[in-house]
């Protein structure tokens, strides 16, 4: 299924790919919130699925709570087998400048909004309140961390909510994990000149079921 969605993929010739986390979901949570669980056998699967991604401005990506709910030893193992095997370059609190036709952009990513480790601050420092901004975050509710510390960020691409998954008609989605209720549920969501995409992704959560809520691989075109 992985390897259809990266053929898929492929067929649009994206300038720049980008993965938003949620990579293995096998997880065991300690009391004291952590856990240190995950079968290599789903990250080898995830990887030979993906195998094939290129794009002339790289394939960047951030992690997801699953990712790092899953412990320091799977998130590693995430990151460098993401990396040597796929030529992912990850961007946990940190960003990239991408130069297009002359025109510049800055890339920006964040570990997940629900773990210790993020910071949209160090993702941010030192950049040019000029350029055009990107944010890539596995969550869609790190809008409230840039509406209340005013950043600058023109475009937020995420994912974690998985459109819903099972999405009924008038109400939406019965559970989402987010904050802000059915907002960012799916697709583009504006808020003043910036605007989210929510991606509705390829896999599922618990069960493999999807209900008017097909999976999808995102092209983005930039005007």
């Amino acid at each position: 299924f992985l390897s259809k969605a990266t053929a898929l993929l492929m067929e649009q010739k994206p300038d720049l790919i980008v993965l938003t986390g949620d990579f293995i979901t096998e997880t065991v949570l300690s009391s004291s919130g952590g856990g240190d669980a995950y079968r290599k056998k789903y990250l080898h699967h995830c990887v030979d699925g993906l195998n094939g991604m290129s794009a002339p401005l790289g394939i960047y990506a951030v992690l997801g709570n699953h990712d790092l709910w899953s412990g320091p030893r799977a998130t590693n193992a995430i990151c460098q087998n993401f990396t040597r095997e796929l030529g992912v370059e990850w961007l946990r609190n940190a960003s990239v400048k991408l130069d297009k036709d002359g025109k510049q952009i800055d890339l920006l990513g964040v570990d997940d909004y629900w773990a210790r480790s993020y910071s949209l601050s160090k993702a941010y420092k030192g950049l040019n309140e000029d350029t055009v901004k990107i944010l890539l975050s596995h969550n869609p509710d790190v809008n409230n961390d840039i509406e209340v510390n005013n950043r600058k960020i023109h475009l937020v691409l995420s994912g974690h909510t998985h459109g819903g998954q099972i999405v009924m008609p008038f109400i939406g989605s019965p559970f989402l994990p987010s904050n802000n209720g059915q907002k960012y549920r799916a697709g583009l969501v504006r808020d003043g000149e910036r605007q989210t995409y929510i991606t509705r992704g390829v896999g599922h959560h618990i069960a493999p079921i999807r209900l008017n809520c097909p999976p999808e691989v995102t092209l983005i075109t930039l005007v």
